[in-house]
């Protein structure tokens, strides 16, 4: 499969990309109830998420959950994007499951999993 323009320009050098955007955030949710199966626009999501900071562990931790539960999606979706499975596994090394090793599935504005 061909990679998406995601996995090859990090999301930090997108242009008008601020870390605390959330409206970046809400119109990937939107697309994804259109096509909850997009892999593309699920990656983004994770790629979002990721770049969101908080000085709370607890909050900070809860972005790297919904992170991995995108990431975990859309290489379900997509199995043969090595980016994709990649970022799944970096995740899990970062300790974003639970301590049963269980993953967190984020939802959309919708109540939809991402």
């Amino acid at each position: 499969m061909g990679k998406s323009i995601a996995s090859i320009i990090p999301l930090s050098k997108w242009p008008g990309f601020k870390e605390n955007d959330r409206n970046g955030i809400l119109k990937l949710q939107e697309a994804l109830v259109i096509d909850p199966l997009k892999h593309d626009t699920l990656f983004l999501l994770g790629k979002c998420f990721t770049a969101l900071k908080s000085n709370d562990p607890t909050e900070a931790k809860g972005y790297l959950h919904k992170a991995l539960a995108c990431f975990q999606k859309a290489s379900h979706v997509d199995p043969g994007d090595a980016v994709y499975f990649s970022s799944v596994q970096q995740l899990t090394k970062l300790g974003a499951g639970d301590e049963q090793g269980h993953s967190y599935y984020c939802l959309d504005g919708q109540g939809h999993s991402c």
